[in-house]
């Protein structure tokens, strides 16, 4: 038999079950462990969805957290990706070596994968020094004729990051 208390108020709802259980402690020990039974499946019941709220809750966040954590490691890939095809563009296909240098002023040097440390193919000074002025490109006479966008694209480096070494292969 199922019955239908959709029709009823809560506060109704309340005193029927509290009468029940009035009634059902007044019968037989069978009816009274019958009873409880009912009310601890019924709790039982409540605290599984419960869990299972909290559990799907939780695996929602963690997926979403893990997103995010993959969009900024993407992201991340993305702007060295760009770095390295602006390279590419602008001295060619040889593979470079690409270093944000941050210690007592910052540069930007770049040198053939090849080449020791210290023979550099382009040498910018993002803030300058007690030597150098700020902004100041030193580099092969052989990329001359690119020399504006040379400084446009080592400006946006020096703009973009703190510190960087990379290989663009």
């Amino acid at each position: 038999m199922k019955l239908d208390f959709t029709e009823i108020q809560d506060d109704q709802f309340v005193e029927l079950i509290s009468a029940a259980l009035a009634e059902a402690a007044s019968r037989t020990q069978a009816v009274r462990m019958a009873t409880k039974r009912c009310f601890l499946d019924e709790a039982e019941k409540a605290q599984i969805a419960q869990d299972a709220i909290a559990h799907e809750a939780e695996n929602i966040r963690r997926a979403e957290a893990e997103k995010a954590r993959a969009g900024k490691t993407e992201s991340a890939w993305e702007k060295k990706n760009a770095l390295i095809a602006r390279v590419h563009e602008l001295f060619g296909t040889e593979s470079f070596v690409l270093t944000v240098w941050n210690k007592t002023d910052k540069r930007i040097y770049l040198r053939r994968s090849k080449a020791k440390f210290g023979n550099n193919c382009v040498e910018f000074f993002c803030e300058g020094n007690t030597k150098t002025r700020p902004g100041t490109l030193q580099m092969s006479n052989a990329f001359d004729e690119k020399r504006k966008e040379i400084t446009a694209f080592l400006k946006e480096i020096c703009t973009a990051w703190n510190s960087l070494t990379m290989e663009c292969d």
